[in-house]
């Protein structure tokens, strides 16, 4: 017993990755009963909830003697780009479909690819499965995850016979479609010329077209004010500017004059300070001379006096 639930075990989690990206394709509703002539919907659902699918196909069968294809719809659909898309042939009595969902794909329930409307043609048991169809994984390989596909069966009722229409009924409609007919001959006799409406008709006109050029006229003339006093407007405005633009010139043409005068007195004062310095040097040199000849001249009254030689 032990060994069995072991080997129960090893095989769920070798299956479970399996089981939990398995993706069905179905229909809603799977049943139901239709008179002949009615036209019902079917849709087309994908349910994936354990895995993001992005690509979808498949090709369905239905019995073209109970039933045919009179619309498909893909309103509300989950797929972003169609590579086929939804089409039908009531000869072979085929719906085919192939279609992308953009990333990240769709993981859910209950995602709606198409709705195809049938119409119920004769009574009878109309039975619709797919033949083909795949759903691949948003995985990098496109993995096919379908599992399963799903049926529908639908019973066909003879069409529903209208009541026989009671003498009163015929009379009525008997009356409709002769008032109708009178109306349509009237309108279609050409009425007499009348002068007087003809002209009635015509002042009219001339009065529309009257006002429709007065209006026009006053139109225009309040556009051509609005636009005269922009263009007024603009004008001061750009008169402003060019006197504020001059004003400014003019000041920087004074700045300028005043780093010139500044330029040139710093070179003025650039030239003193050398005339300057070069009459010290001349100065240093003067002293320097002068300090020589006052230590020569302490070195000669240093000396000793030499003895007179004698006279005699």
């Amino acid at each position: 017993m032990d060994n069995f639930k072991k080997v129960l075990l090893i095989a769920v989690i070798f299956f479970l990755p399996f089981i939990a990206s398995a993706a069905d394709l179905s229909f809603s509703p799977a049943s139901g009963s239709y008179p002949a002539g009615q036209v019902f919907p079917v849709a087309v659902y994908v349910s994936s909830p354990g895995q993001a699918a992005n690509a979808f196909s498949g090709t369905i069968h239905f019995p073209a003697d109970k039933l045919n294809v009179s619309s498909i719809s893909s309103s509300n659909s989950i797929v972003s780009i169609w590579v086929q898309a939804p089409s039908f042939s009531n000869a072979t009595g085929t719906v085919t479909f192939e279609g992308i969902a953009v990333n990240p794909g769709y993981a859910g329930a209950s995602g709606n690819l198409i709705t195809v409307n049938f119409r119920a043609v004769s009574a009878g048991q109309a039975d619709i499965k797919f033949s083909t169809g795949s759903v691949l994984a948003n995985d990098g390989e496109g993995t096919n995850i379908l599992q399963n596909f799903g049926s529908a069966s639908y019973s066909i009722t003879a069409a529903v016979q209208q009541p026989a229409k009671t003498k009163t009924e015929q009379v009525v409609q008997q009356v409709a479609q002769n008032v109708a007919k009178k109306v349509e001959n009237a309108a279609n006799e050409p009425n007499a010329l009348n002068i007087g409406e003809l002209v009635a008709t015509l002042f009219l006109l001339i009065l529309c077209l009257l006002g429709i050029i007065f209006l026009l006229g006053s139109l225009f003339i309040f556009i051509w004010r609005r636009f005269s006093r922009m263009v007024l407007s603009l004008r001061k405005e750009l008169g402003k500017l060019k006197y504020e633009n001059n004003l400014e010139e003019r000041e920087l043409a004074l700045l300028r004059e005043k780093i010139k005068n500044t330029n040139l007195s710093i070179r003025a004062e650039d030239q003193d300070f050398h005339k300057m310095k070069s009459e010290m040097a001349v100065l240093n040199q003067k002293v320097s001379a002068l300090a020589s000849e006052v230590e020569k001249l302490k070195a000669s009254s240093q000396k000793p006096e030499q003895p007179l030689p004698p006279l005699f």
